[in-house]
C-alpha cells in the first residue's frame, strides 16, 4: 500500500507468527515431529510447474534448506485461474488431490502454497479493469486453498513474467501477451493490498479465518531486454524462452525464475523462518527427503471425451511429437504425429470406442503418458 515496496510491519509480524507455527504434521494433520512433513505446494499451469520443477531440481538436497520440506508441484498445464475457481468443473482439484495421494503426501500437511497463474478469460484488455478482475480471482483462489487445505499458513504469489515475445497472431496472445501480463502483476499487488487494509474475505486472523497470509513472492516481471534499474534483470528472447511461443521458458529462464523464488525463500523475513534449516527441523535432519515433482507427462482436455480432445503439451520439448493410443489390450489404435508449438494440439479420433485408454506422447527421447476415457 502507498506505493512502498517494504512490507507494512504489522503485515509482517503477522507472518513470522504464522511462520512459527508451521511444524511437521502427519497425513492426519496433527502435529508429529518424528514422521511429520511440512509441504510446500505449487499451484498454477505449467509455466509454473516448470520453474517449480527446476527449483526442485536445484535445491531438494541442498544442507541449507529445511529437511521436513517436500516439494510437491501440483501445477496442472492448460488450467487457468478460472479453472481453480470453477465450482462446476472440478479437474484442476482432482489432478491436485490425486497428484498428493501419488506421492502419499496429505491435503492437512500442506502449510504453504507458491502460486502463479494467469486468467484465461479476461480477455478485455482494458487498465484497470482486466486486472481488477483477475485480483478477483485471486481473492476467491485464496478463499478456495483455505478451505481445500485447513493447515494452510502461507500462500506466496508471483504474478506473470514478460509476455511481450508471444506473437500477435498466436492464440493464446490475449491471456498471455503484453500488456496482459504486466496487469497480472498489478492483480497480485491489490488483491496482497486488500488482505493488508483488513478486507474481511482475506481475513488471516480468528475468528473468522477465511485466507492464508498473503506475500508477494518474487517479483518476475521485466520489461523485456531493458534492464531493470533496481537488479539489473531482464528477459531475452530466444535466451530465456521457447523459440515457438515466446511465453514457455527455455531450461535458461527457468533456471532465473527459480534462482528468483530461491532467493526470496532463503532471504524473506518469513519465509526463512519455514524454509531454512535450523535447531528446529532436527528431527527430519536423518530422514531421506522426499519430492513430488512434476511427472514426464502432459494433460488432455477434455477428458473423458468423444475421441476428439486437445493436449496441452506442458513441458514437453517443442518440435515434432508422435502421439499414440493404446487400448486396454495393449494394442495401438490410433497413431499421428503432431508439431508441439507449446500451446494446445488438437487430436482427432472420433472412431474410437467407448472406454478408458492410454495416450503415450514421444518428444525428444522421453515417453508421456496420460490416462484417456472416451464416451
Amino acid at each position: 500500500p502507498g506505493g512502498t515496496n517494504t512490507i507494512p510491519n504489522l503485515h509482517l509480524k503477522a507472518g513470522k507468527k504464522l511462520a512459527n507455527q508451521i511444524r511437521p504434521r502427519n497425513m492426519a494433520g496433527a502435529v508429529d515431529l518424528e514422521n511429520g512433513k511440512v509441504v510446500l505446494l505449487c499451484l498454477g499451469s505449467s509455466v509454473a510447474g516448470s520453474t517449480f520443477e527446476k527449483f526442485t531440481e536445484l535445491y531438494q538436497d541442498t544442507a541449507t534448506v529445511n529437511p521436513c520440506l517436500v516439494f510437491a508441484n501440483g501445477a496442472y498445464g492448460g488450467k487457468g485461474l478460472d479453472a481453480m475457481v470453477n465450482a462446476e468443473d472440478t479437474s484442476y482439484w482432482n489432478h491436485v488431490f490425486d497428484f498428493l495421494d501419488t506421492f502419499n503426501v496429505a491435503y492437512k500437511q500442506v502449510q504453504i502454497v507458491w502460486l502463479k497463474n494467469v486468467s484465461r478469460t479476461d480477455t478485455l484488455i482494458t487498465f484497470p479493469d482486466q486486472p481488477l478482475a483477475v485480483k478477483d480471482k485471486f481473492k476467491n483462489i485464496a478463499q478456495v486453498i483455505k478451505d481445500k487445505f485447513p493447515n494452510i499458513k502461507l500462500l506466496y504469489l508471483t504474478g506473470e513474467h514478460y509476455g511481450g515475445y508471444v506473437p500477435a497472431t498466436n492464440s493464446n496472445f490475449k491471456v498471455l501477451g503484453e500488456p496482459v501480463s504486466y496487469f497480472n502483476n498489478w492483480a497480485v499487488k491489490w488483491v496482497i493490498e486488500d488482505q493488508i487494509n483488513g478486507d474481511v474475505n482475506l481475513s488471516y486472523k480468528d475468528p473468522a479465518v477465511n485466507a492464508p497470509w498473503m506475500a508477494w513472492a518474487h517479483y518476475a516481471w521485466a520489461d523485456g531486454s531493458n534492464e531493470r534499474v533496481t537488479d539489473g534483470y531482464n528477459w531475452l528472447c530466444p535466451d530465456d524462452y521457447t523459440l515457438s511461443t515466446g511465453y514457455h521458458l527455455s531450461d535458461t529462464g527457468k533456471l532465473k525464475e527459480a534462482q528468483l523464488l530461491y532467493n526470496y525463500f532463503a532471504h524473506n523475513a518469513v519465509s526463512k523462518v519455514w524454509f531454512l534449516n535450523g535447531p528446529k527441523w532436527t528431527s527430519c535432519a536423518d530422514t531421506e527427503r522426499e519430492y513430488a515433482v512434476l511427472q514426464k507427462e502432459f494433460h488432455i482436455y477434455p477428458n473423458p471425451n468423444k475421441g476428439i480432445f486437445t493436449i496441452d503439451p506442458g513441458n514437453m520439448k517443442t518440435g515434432e511429437i508422435s502421439v499414440s493410443i493404446y487400448d486396454h489390450t495393449g494394442k495401438i489404435v490410433y497413431k499421428t504425429v503432431a508439431q508441439n508449438s507449446g500451446f494446445s494440439i488438437l487430436i482427432q479420433a472420433p472412431s474410437l470406442r467407448t472406454g478408458f485408454y492410454l495416450c503415450v506422447a514421444g518428444s525428444d527421447g522421453y515417453t508421456y503418458t496420460t490416462p484417456l476415457i472416451i464416451e
